[in-house]
């Protein structure tokens, strides 16, 4: 927007990230409805740092939406396993969701992943804690060709009435994906 790039942004919606691994747990993480991700992830890292190679996470490494927000999480706990060398539990692999998700369950890793790949997968889970929200702008371009038609869009997409019904019940699998954009801030996010 600063740029000039793009002269409107509405809020579209909400995706949730989740921490996966393997279904043995290796790191023994505490899972509870009161368990925080910060927490999760120090005691992946208090794992890792103690086992023989045998916990690992996944980084897509790609500076997507989801590595930053891993990379948030981790420098939450005052930790930065990838700027050393010696992070031998870190692993970077910068592939798509779909196929990082592949990869992490291969290797049995733990990993960040956003709820509608999850769900477009095999598995469930519902973790719908705030800090892991993955929040979805529409922008329109300020030197689009069909400038009218995008803006009537993104209007729509702000709509309760519009886009944010479609949102609101987009399932996959029989699992909504997303949930709506609050109603105090669809518009001029």
């Amino acid at each position: 927007m600063a740029q000039g790039i793009a002269d409107k942004h509405v809020y579209a919606w909400r995706d949730h990230f989740l921490l996966i691994g393997p279904k043995d747990n290796p790191a023994n993480l505490t899972v509870s409805l009161t368990t925080t991700i910060e927490a999760l992830f120090s005691q992946l890292f208090i794992a890792a740092i103690a086992s023989d190679n045998t916990v690992r996470f996944l980084s897509r490494y790609d500076k997507s939406a989801t590595n930053i927000k891993e990379s948030a999480i981790w420098t939450s706990i005052g930790q930065t396993p990838w700027s050393y060398p010696f992070a031998f539990f870190y692993h970077i692999n910068p592939e798509f969701p779909y196929q990082a998700l592949a990869t992490a369950a291969k290797l049995q890793e733990y990993t960040l992943i956003d709820r509608g790949t999850w769900y477009g997968m095999e598995g469930k889970d519902d973790d719908m804690t705030e800090i892991l929200l993955n929040p979805a702008r529409a922008l329109v371009g300020a030197y689009g060709e069909n400038k009218t038609m995008a803006d009537a869009f993104a209007e729509w997409i702000a709509r309760q009435d519009g886009g944010q019904k479609v949102v609101g019940e987009f399932a996959v699998n029989g699992v909504v994906l997303y949930t709506r954009a609050p109603q105090q801030i669809t518009n001029g996010l």
